[in-house]
């Protein structure tokens, strides 16, 4: 009775062992017949990840019987889906075409595109100061509401970057001394944030904000990496997107409180120092899913007048290097919003911000005189000051996102530029 019984525990063990089907595959590029190694392949039935070894193989454990596969597939090259027919053969080959320059250059190089930007992250420390300067400036802030522009700010400013390095993450604190400022009359249709804007823009600086970007080590996971390979750049040239959020805050002061993410998606390119890993531009794109909804209907407005709707962003960063360190250059941020009525739901505003900012020089030593001068605070749409028209002679950066004819021709309608900004002076 014993024998009969471990027999049967036997059988059965040996069924179960059995009862599971090992797929060996090998990753081919059907354009050169050329292994693909290190390739990340799941197995849609199975919902399981393998990664092709050096010699593009790989193996999935799969359910009896299934006689078509397909495997989601992803590389320097290549993203997308295969189905495969299972046959007889020990270890089968799945074909993808991906274009030879790009697995040259990745042999060549010895990195993935995600590789270099882990190494550019790393870096920072290393290619940017973390000794506290002031940047010498020009700011610019604007906005088009229903395809009309009003409310321009331009300041002449210094910003006191305090920079502090803690576990290699160098975050910065600023103050401001405005030497020069001009505006027009300010008239805010609705605002949706109470935060200082040229303090926000400055946030979006990712070199000294890396945890609010795409800079942030942790969230690489979520992003794609492709070198660019049509670039004939000296410099890495990358490309990437994420389809689980965008790091764009779009003027949001309690972004984070509100919990809107997966609002949006981004895509954008990295041009990083093939020598140091230096980061020398980079560009986000925003732009909000249509069907997201927002949650308990937290898009209202103060006033409770409107409700609105983040549409896209486009952000621009650029550093210069001077002395052996990389400095900010340039920064540009640009978001627009949907206003709807709250009782009808009417589509009443659409409103574009636009942020400007260009350091002209930067200096580690301050004078007595122009330290006192410095506030937490630039407070540019309420602060008091004097027009001095001959200070404003040389000529100043061209605006970036629109035309800047369109924008002084609707600013000119009612009087002169000049008038306006002596009438705000007073």
């Amino acid at each position: 009775m014993i024998q009969l019984l471990l027999l049967f525990l036997f059988l059965n063990f040996h069924s179960l062992l059995f009862a599971q089907n090992i797929f060996n595959g090998v990753l081919i590029n059907s354009t050169d017949s050329v292994a693909i190694p290190f390739a990340i392949i799941k197995s849609v039935e199975t919902g399981k990840y393998q990664t092709t070894d050096s010699k593009g193989e790989f193996s999935f454990s799969l359910p009896p019987k299934i006689q078509t596969l397909h495997f989601e597939i992803n590389v320097i090259g290549f993203h997308g889906l295969v189905e495969h027919q299972v046959t007889s053969i020990n270890r089968q080959k799945i074909f993808i075409s991906l274009s030879a320059s790009a697995l040259r250059e990745i042999v060549i190089q010895g990195l993935s595109a995600k590789q270099v930007v882990e190494k550019t992250i790393n870096s920072i420390p290393d290619n940017y100061t973390d000794s506290g300067f002031v940047a010498f400036s020009f700011y610019r802030q604007y906005q088009k509401v229903n395809g009309s522009f009003r409310n321009l700010i331009e300041a002449q400013v210094g910003v006191l970057f305090r920079l502090t390095n803690s576990g290699n993450i160098i975050t910065d604190e600023n103050a401001f001394a405005v030497l020069q400022m001009r505006r027009t009359p300010i008239n805010y249709i609705e605002q949706t944030s109470e935060s200082d804007e040229l303090i926000d823009l400055l946030n979006q600086n990712p070199v000294y904000n890396q945890l609010g970007s795409i800079l942030n080590l942790k969230g690489l996971y979520f992003y794609q990496f492709n070198f660019d390979t049509t670039s004939a750049n000296e410099d890495y040239i990358i490309n990437f997107s994420c389809n689980d959020y965008s790091c764009d805050k779009h003027g949001i002061e309690n972004y984070d409180e509100l919990d809107w993410h997966g609002e949006s998606w981004a895509t954008g390119q990295l041009i990083i120092d093939r020598t140091s890993f230096a980061i020398k531009r980079i560009e986000v794109f925003s732009a909000r899913y249509r069907d997201y909804n927002y949650p308990r209907y937290n898009n209202f407005l103060p006033s409770k007048k409107f409700s609105y709707k983040f549409t896209d962003a486009h952000l621009l960063v650029e550093y210069e290097k001077e002395n052996g360190k990389w400095f900010l250059k340039k920064l540009l941020h640009e978001y627009s919003y949907e206003f709807d009525k709250t009782v009808t739901g009417e589509k009443t505003f659409s409103i574009t911000d636009a942020f400007e900012f260009y350091c002209d020089s930067v200096s580690h030593f301050i004078s007595p005189a122009l330290y006192d001068s410095f506030y937490v605070t630039a407070d540019l749409p309420v602060r008091k000051y004097q027009y001095e028209k001959e200070q404003w002679q040389k000529a100043l950066p061209s605006i970036y996102f629109f035309n800047g004819d369109e924008i002084y021709k609707d600013l000119e309608k009612a009087k002169s530029l000049d008038e306006q900004y002596e009438e705000e002076a007073k």
